[in-house]
């Protein structure tokens, strides 16, 4: 099954940035992510055996985790940047306790598993909210580095999540699979 493990972003925050993206929707050439699906990765853990997820959740369960946090003032950005933009994001400039959530929970995940597939590139927390299918022209790109966010709420971080997802033509399905409290 391929999982991964995420932060969701609170439903006050995800209609919100939603909201503030609406007039960017008409864009041609970006494949918007739905709303729905919004969260903060923290490890993409790539195709984990089902017989193995018991010891996963297990490992999730007793790890020792930070305390409760919250992500203020979200920023826009892109990679690799916004002048040549691929993927469009949010992200927090002071991300500092997410960057130890995520540490702490891709160590859990080695701590069962140390020859997993899960991604090991260096942690870049943010929540992806389109994708550029071809480069952007010049002219037709300025609107993206002219972007500005509005004033969003808080992400209150009191949990992550265990997700599967399940890819199909019309975009991934993604099941909870567990939560963990911080």
């Amino acid at each position: 099954m391929r999982v991964f493990l995420a932060v969701p972003c609170g439903e006050d925050f995800r209609a919100r940035l939603s909201t503030a993206l609406d007039p960017l929707r008409d864009a041609a050439g970006v494949r918007w992510s739905p709303p729905a699906q919004y969260h903060l990765t923290l490890a993409f853990l790539g195709e984990w055996p089902e017989n193995r997820a018991r010891e996963l959740q297990e490992a999730l369960d007793s790890g020792c985790r930070p305390p409760a946090f919250s992500l203020d003032e979200p920023r826009w950005g892109a990679f690799p940047s916004l002048a040549a933009p691929r993927v469009l994001f949010v992200h927090w400039e002071d991300d500092a306790p997410l960057r130890n959530l995520a540490e702490t929970v891709r160590r859990q995940v080695q701590s069962c598993w140390p020859d997993s597939t899960m991604d090991r590139k260096p942690f870049h927390g943010h929540l992806t909210v389109g994708r550029v299918r071809h480069r952007l022209a010049p002219q037709a790109g300025s609107w993206v580095r002219g972007f500005a966010l509005p004033g969003l709420p808080s992400v209150a971080v009191e949990e992550f999540r265990l997700i599967r997802s399940v890819r199909k033509p019309q975009g991934a399905e993604h099941t909870v699979i567990d939560r963990y409290s911080l």
